[in-house]
């Protein structure tokens, strides 16, 4: 790993397993070292879906209970948006540049984070998978996760 070079960082099935606290220090370690021009990728969980504000989507039940039964329940989400996800890094960004507790302070000239794609379930599937058809009764991949990828400024 060189510093001096963007690198793409993937961060994929792990940040709802993580208290928020975590995924901030993450996040702002890697802004911390990653180069401008970097990218990082991850999919999230949907904040509404894990604290119940809004009816259950088919299969997050069952999924949460298994995930749930192996010691591995879903702790953390962002709210389904491209906004939400910027407002989220933009909180990691000023904390990292500013050294707050569990970050230190950027050393490699990074600003913070843009938000540079964000794909919610029927983006993906379309993306993905465009052969298959959005069904609101039987989704056809699971509806309470995204993706975003950003941009190290």
């Amino acid at each position: 790993f060189d510093p001096k070079l963007r690198t793409l960082f993937t961060v994929e099935g792990l940040i709802y397993y993580l208290p928020e606290s975590a995924v901030q220090q993450l996040f702002g370690a890697i802004l911390k070292v990653a180069a401008p021009g970097s990218r990082v990728a991850f999919d999230f969980l949907h904040k509404d879906v894990l604290e119940g504000n809004v009816p259950l989507p088919p299969a997050y039940k069952v999924t949460a209970q298994s995930v749930a039964n192996k010691n591995e329940p879903f702790i953390s989400g962002i709210h389904n948006s491209r906004e939400a996800v910027q407002a989220f890094v933009d909180g990691i960004s000023c904390q990292a540049a500013s050294g707050a507790e569990g970050t230190a302070a950027v050393s490699g000239g990074s600003e913070g984070f843009e938000v540079s794609e964000y794909l919610g379930p029927k983006e993906m599937l379309v993306q993905q998978l465009p052969h298959l058809k959005w069904n609101d009764t039987v989704p056809p991949i699971l509806s309470f996760y995204s993706f975003a990828a950003l941009k190290v400024i």
